[in-house]
């Protein structure tokens, strides 16, 4: 029960973490084409400017899908070939309009939580794609499941050996009348 309730409240946190994310640079990218034409050298900056430890960013073109710009910590670029995302991160699959989030397993079969965003820039469809790895997540709910496995049968154990011996310690009144009673 721990486990699975732990899964799915970092679920929800990454998840939520991920659309603040692309918002706040859907926002960014609005704010800076109000009036100005679509410029790639801009998204590149304000992609630049989000810079997160454990969150990529990256914007892809909504017409042909294409990569115009990601953050270092983007599955995309972190990776040496620049195809790291098995062809199912294709961000071309949304629904119009609509985000999607998604778990994505890599090829060195890490899991990243992926966040996509649909937004029209200065006429220009984008995607906006926020990204975490799961590997920390997933490596301390591995540490609560031994423990729970460990410190279950344990603690039940111990339970029963403390209830036997308070149980002879408690007893142990009973067993001297009927000793008496006996003789």
């Amino acid at each position: 029960a721990y486990w699975f309730l732990g899964h799915t409240t970092r679920v929800r946190i990454i998840d939520e973490f991920l659309a603040v994310s692309t918002h706040a640079v859907a926002n960014a990218l609005f704010n800076t084409h109000a009036e100005g034409p679509y410029d790639e050298r801009i998204v590149a900056g304000i992609v630049g400017e989000f810079r997160f430890r454990d969150i990529g960013i990256a914007v892809y073109d909504g017409r042909d899908g294409m990569l115009v710009s990601a953050s270092p910590a983007h599955p995309v670029t972190a990776t040496p070939t620049h195809a790291g995302i098995e062809p199912a991160l294709s961000p071309l699959g949304l629904i119009r309009g609509q985000p999607l989030r998604r778990t994505i397993e890599l090829r060195d079969r890490q899991r990243v939580a992926a966040y996509a965003l649909p937004v029209t820039v200065a006429r220009r469809p984008l995607i906006i794609e926020a990204t975490q790895s799961l590997r920390g997540q997933e490596s301390a709910l591995s540490e609560a499941r031994v423990a729970l496995l460990i410190g279950i049968p344990l603690g039940l154990l111990l339970a029963t050996v403390g209830g036997y011996v308070l149980g002879r310690k408690s007893l142990q009144p009973v067993v001297a009348m009927s000793d008496a009673a006996a003789r």
